[in-house]
């Protein structure tokens, strides 16, 4: 028998070269280690190259001297760090922040590094998508970055400490917006695995900070929390949304509570930002992103567990969390993900189903 050769991936992860298997090279977590939901991580640029790139760090250089030249400055850096107070902040900007995104934030990450690397992440695959001559060189950029913020982030998750957990939330947020905006560049091949990703980083990011929320509302980072209100006007509800839960009543028995109270208590709590982002949009403020994302920090982890095996009925309530997305497609990173993410859910949901998301794909289509 003749034995199937492949091409060797030389910058592949180091999962895929432990279990000898062909890494696609996809950063910041391949194909193969997001399937299985394995920790994905990369062998340092120096391990790589006899001399490593200066536009790819693996941390931040602080500075360091030069016969003759004086201090040394990391200028790919400093240019995605002006890229992001003159460009990317003001993207996510919104007036009832101030200033937080493009002065506060930056701050944080000058205290907790990790932050740091994640904004860098973000401005450098936001100028990526501006700039596609610099795309390639742009993206291992951020993949880079973004790789030290998630190992930080996972390592303070499993040991969490208090004086970090402004840092914590500030990372879950920039975390999302380079989840999201990745897919610019390199569209997503699974969708629905992807959010699962980044839905449960978040979760264990609120876990974090769960404990400090008071040091959290003393914070600079105060405004970002208090801006979120999930207050409901009855007289403006999104009955297409509400009446997934009859689908829910309907498959799942009372006798089985829990379950049945997992899948309504996500629904409910769908509405209410369905609701406040309905208002926010008629007063043209772009605040509505953080009420989207509001939605991850309040469904049950049980939930997320069910989203991950491609539960029907947790699909279901996707195909109408991705309206959200083409509400907001004002914003750079969420173009593209509500046609991505109900393709993907319409591909996975079985024939009886698919009539509980006709709602939710006349939406994209008459806003596309």
């Amino acid at each position: 028998m003749v034995r199937k050769t492949h091409t060797k991936s030389r910058k592949g992860c180091l999962q895929c070269k432990k279990r000898h298997v062909k890494c696609d090279e996809t950063r910041p977590r391949c194909r193969a280690c997001g399937r299985l939901e394995l920790e994905c991580t990369w062998a340092s640029a120096s391990n790589n190259a006899s001399s490593p790139s200066p536009s790819t760090p693996s941390t931040l250089q602080t500075g360091g001297s030069s016969s003759g030249n004086g201090a040394q400055l990391d200028v790919p850096d400093l240019r995605l760090l002006h890229f992001w107070t003159t460009q990317t902040a003001e993207t996510v900007q919104v007036p009832a922040h101030g200033d937080i995104w493009r002065v506060e934030m930056v701050e944080v990450g000058f205290r907790h590094p990790f932050v740091l690397h994640g904004i860098l992440a973000v401005a450098a695959i936001h100028r990526a998508g501006l700039y596609p001559t610099e795309s390639e060189e742009l993206t291992m950029q951020s993949s880079t970055h973004m790789d030290v913020a998630i190992s930080e982030l996972r390592r303070q998750i499993e040991h969490p400490d208090p004086a970090a957990a402004t840092a914590v939330f500030a990372l879950s947020g920039v975390l999302v917006i380079h989840s999201l905006g990745m897919a610019q560049i390199h569209p997503p091949s699974d969708p629905i695995g992807d959010l699962c990703h980044w839905f449960r980083l978040v979760k264990g990011s609120q876990a974090c900070v769960a404990g400090n929320w008071i040091l959290l509302l003393s914070s600079e980072l105060a405004p970002i929390i208090t801006s979120v209100d999930r207050t409901t006007d009855p007289g403006r509800g999104v009955p297409e949304v509400l009446r997934v839960k009859d689908l829910i009543r309907q498959e799942i028995p009372d006798d089985n509570e829990d379950l049945q109270e997992t899948y309504l208590q996500a629904i409910d709590e769908l509405h209410v930002v369905f609701v406040n982002v309905h208002h926010y949009i008629r007063q043209q403020e772009i605040s509505a992103v953080n009420h989207t994302l509001s939605w991850i920090a309040t469904v049950r982890p049980a939930f997320l567990d069910l989203l991950y095996q491609r539960d029907q009925l947790a699909l279901v309530i996707l195909a109408h969390f991705a309206v959200l997305f083409r509400l907001q497609e004002n914003s750079w990173w969420m173009r593209g993900w509500a046609r991505w993410t109900l393709d993907a859910v319409q591909a996975q949901l079985e024939p009886g189903f698919r009539e509980w998301t006709e709602w939710a794909c006349r939406q994209c289509e008459e806003r596309g």
